[in-house]
């Protein structure tokens, strides 16, 4: 019996925590996207909001992408109603509230002062 747990015990592997993977930021514009402003400074790196010139039903196609490269997600992509004055929830937004809540808050923000005008 005390060989089955000898041996139980030696299949056990350590864990070893790993830096977070690393994405780059990819400006989006080609085939009508454009930038719409600097969202601010968030971990360090600047984000940049691209918005698509068509606007089917009162949603736009957002994208938001960091200046250089960024842990675990660098490009968030969405939709923005002004009608409704709402980000349309999505599994990148539901990434952002989760990993980056202050860049969400700063996004909100962004997106009711440039987009309102």
């Amino acid at each position: 019996m005390e060989k089955a747990l000898v041996k139980s015990q030696v299949k056990v592997k350590k864990s070893v925590e790993r830096a977070p993977r690393k994405y780059r930021g990819h400006p989006a514009t080609e085939n009508g996207w454009s930038p719409v402003g600097v969202v601010g400074t968030v971990d360090g790196l600047t984000w940049v909001l691209y918005a698509h010139r068509d606007n089917p039903h009162g949603w736009r196609n957002m994208k938001l992408a960091a200046k250089g490269w960024a842990p675990n997600k660098a490009n968030y992509w969405f939709g923005w109603s002004g009608e409704k004055m709402r980000i349309a929830v999505s599994k990148d937004i539901r990434l952002m509230r989760v990993n980056r809540p202050d860049l969400l808050e700063k996004l909100e923000s962004t997106l009711q002062d440039i987009l309102l005008r």
